[in-house]
């Protein structure tokens, strides 16, 4: 969890500092520029910091003050993923995005395209891919909880009906079964397409907040392969992701109850820097914007 540590070192820095530069930040923390320059954009893309018109500097966002009451399981889970997903890219080298669902379509939350090698894209933050087009998309509906897949189903086949297009909820209904028995997502390479990719799905309390993928040239590397090399490192982030998210609502319940946590987990988890924070953001310092 050494990128979720300094990311939360970057947050005290700012709060205290109020402004900065991502270089100054880097060397007062200790850190390479590119290291801070990552963490920066994840937090802005969180909406926690934001950066000033025609400069390179930022400040802590208004909205950070929520972080005193508790974020949201995404806001979390997109914090977390968003920091590990940098570091599944400098272990497999290729591109890894990480996507939520909205009203029937995967969004890209956080992307590594623009720091990979590998990389045939280098704008993915924002886009927006129809859900069964993509692994993403596939590894959301195979894995989300039954009642959410039958409504998301039924709409998207009233939209297709509604527009004259054909749509097959038995076709669907294979590949979930297809996906499901591998474990992931996929999306193989077509005519005018040329990659690949593998996804998985980051679950929380029994609902899916996020997935998680691997891209890939499809010349370079074929499917098979593929899978044998990147879904081992794609599941391992994938299981960070929710054990963090675990920790923290079993440290809340602890707290709640007035227990203290696990061993493990005063030895082991991040949230106990979390809560320092909270109390730190909680101050004046931050009612400016």
């Amino acid at each position: 969890m050494l990128a979720l540590s300094k990311g939360i070192d970057v947050l005290a820095y700012l709060n205290e500092a109020r402004t900065d530069s991502a270089q100054n930040i880097a060397t007062r923390l200790g850190m390479s520029r590119p290291t801070a320059c990552r963490i920066l954009a994840t937090l802005e893309d969180c909406g926690i910091v934001v950066r000033e018109r025609h400069s390179n500097i930022f400040k802590i966002a208004r909205r950070a003050r929520s972080l005193n009451s508790g974020l949201t399981d995404e806001n979390w889970a997109l914090w977390i993923a968003g920091l590990v997903i940098y570091e599944l890219q400098d272990e497999i080298l290729w591109p890894t995005d990480l996507a939520t669902h909205e009203n029937g379509e995967m969004v890209i939350r956080e992307s590594t395209h623009s720091l990979s090698p590998y990389s045939i894209e280098s704008r993915m933050v924002g886009s927006r891919f129809p859900l069964l087009n993509g692994s993403l998309g596939r590894a959301y509906i195979s894995f989300c909880p039954d009642a959410e897949r039958e409504e998301i189903l039924f709409y998207m086949q009233k939209s297709a009906l509604a527009k004259g297009r054909a749509f097959s909820v038995e076709r669907v209904h294979r590949m979930i079964e297809h996906t499901r028995a591998r474990g992931f997502g996929s999306r193989q390479p077509k005519k005018r397409i040329r990659s690949a990719s593998i996804a998985v799905p980051v679950r929380f309390r029994g609902r899916v907040i996020a997935c998680v993928d691997v891209i890939w040239i499809a010349s370079a590397i074929d499917f098979e392969s593929a899978v044998r090399m990147f879904l081992p490192p794609l599941v391992r982030a994938q299981k960070r992701i929710e054990h963090e998210l675990s920790v923290r609502r079993n440290d809340e319940r602890s707290e709640v109850a007035g227990s203290s946590p696990s061993s493990f987990a005063k030895i082991r988890r991040p949230w106990s820097a979390v809560r320092r924070l909270q109390e730190t953001l909680a101050s004046p310092v931050l009612e400016y914007h």
